[in-house]
């Protein structure tokens, strides 16, 4: 996956391998508010603006990041849009499952219908 490549110096690259596909989910807020700002972690990092949607996954991080130790199961990262989260979703599914990562084929359905968090909720 690639997010922020905008511009070179904030590109991030996360390796399929890299990603946890059972953390991939979908989150959205009851009353319209950023959904990340109600997600609390050991380590969480943000990918982006604030939206209506957040997609939620857990990875060692990108790779300019591997010369920063990693926490053991890696970081949460999320990426907000106002955009219908579904094909992001999909996409995700469809080049994890190209790259054979095993879980990739329940994606889909862990990740969708977003889940409504109303109140500080811990991924951890």
């Amino acid at each position: 996956m690639v997010a922020s490549y905008a511009q070179a110096r904030t590109t991030r690259i996360f390796p399929c391998d890299q990603v946890h596909p059972e953390s991939i989910k979908v989150v959205t807020s009851r009353d319209g508010s950023s959904p990340a700002a109600l997600l609390v972690a050991r380590e969480v990092s943000r990918l982006g603006v604030t939206g209506k949607y957040a997609l939620v996954f857990r990875a060692q991080g990108p790779q300019q990041d591997a010369a920063k130790a990693p926490a053991v199961d890696g970081r949460f990262w999320t990426f907000e849009s106002n955009d219908d989260p579904a094909p992001l979703v999909r996409s995700i599914r469809d080049g994890m499952l190209n790259a054979r990562i095993p879980g990739a084929e329940r994606i889909t359905k862990q990740a969708l219908p977003p889940a409504v968090v109303t109140t500080k909720t811990t991924l951890d």
